[in-house]
């Protein structure tokens, strides 16, 4: 077998035979250097981060053509409806669980804590404690599309 290092190593050690090996189709097979493919997966995911900030700039420019007063009255609409549903069959003072009520009213976590602090800063609620517990290891804000690779 002949393997042929693409770059990165002095040329003294780029080829090298191995006893009994083959070449497989009459072409040597190609090894690239470690340095190589990690500068090729970051260059990768930063592309994939750079065009999930592109596509964020462009739905911020296209929902800020929608920042009418209608649709404005819409939101503070909805999000009157989602406070309510969060504070449905909820004692004040008590707790709540996060996961759960999140999924009961169909928000991921992160968005029914930044509901929380809504309704805080409306003076409905007020929050005095936070339990925190370990992570999964995974940042939900983060599109799939940047985790492929």
């Amino acid at each position: 077998m002949r393997l042929i290092f693409q770059s990165g190593m002095p040329e003294t050690t780029r080829k090298r035979d191995f006893p009994g090996g083959k070449e497989q189709d009459g072409r040597p097979q190609v090894m690239t250097d470690p340095k190589d493919d990690h500068d090729r997966v970051f260059s990768e995911n930063y592309a994939r981060a750079a065009a999930r900030v592109l596509e964020a700039v462009s739905r911020t420019a296209q929902l800020s053509s929608l920042a009418t007063p209608e649709v404005q009255d819409l939101f503070e609409n909805w999000l009157e409806i989602l406070g309510r549903q969060i504070l449905l069959d909820q004692e004040v003072p008590g707790r709540m669980d996060i996961p759960s009520k999140a999924a009961e009213i169909g928000v991921s976590s992160s968005s029914l804590l930044g509901l929380l602090l809504y309704l805080q800063r409306q003076g409905r609620i007020c929050i005095t404690e936070v339990l925190l517990a370990p992570g999964c290891g995974r940042d939900e804000d983060i599109c799939d599309c940047i985790r492929q690779g």
